[in-house]
């Protein structure tokens, strides 16, 4: 049976905290490949322009994870880092969370639960 993946990922931003404590959540619902990539990128680089503290994607919701919703994470990763701003994956399910351990991205991206 195939699987329909016509419908991007749900993307919502949550900006919380004060000035010197804030931390921008961003939470990823459905599939995270070719066809949500394009706007969590934007969406990525919106948020990491507004220099928070700590930019953290919420991959709880997230039901498939491809290469190309990789590269996005790692080039929004390096995009923050290079701004000085905090990156993190939160509750990430098992599914994704093996793909990451494969491309060992684990050893470079900080996961918390």
């Amino acid at each position: 049976m195939a699987t329909d993946r016509s419908n991007p990922a749900a993307i919502e931003i949550e900006l919380a905290g004060t000035d010197g404590d804030q931390v921008a959540t961003v939470t990823v619902r459905g599939d995270l490949d070719a066809v949500a990539a394009p706007g969590l990128r934007e969406a990525l680089a919106d948020v990491i322009d507004r220099s928070p503290v700590v930019v953290r994607i919420d991959m709880a919701g997230v039901d498939f994870l491809d290469s190309v919703g990789i590269s996005v994470l790692v080039a929004s990763f390096n995009q923050a880092t290079d701004a000085g701003v905090a990156f993190e994956l939160a509750s990430v399910p098992a599914s994704s969370r093996r793909v990451l351990e494969i491309t060992r991205l684990t050893d470079v991206l900080t996961i918390v639960d």
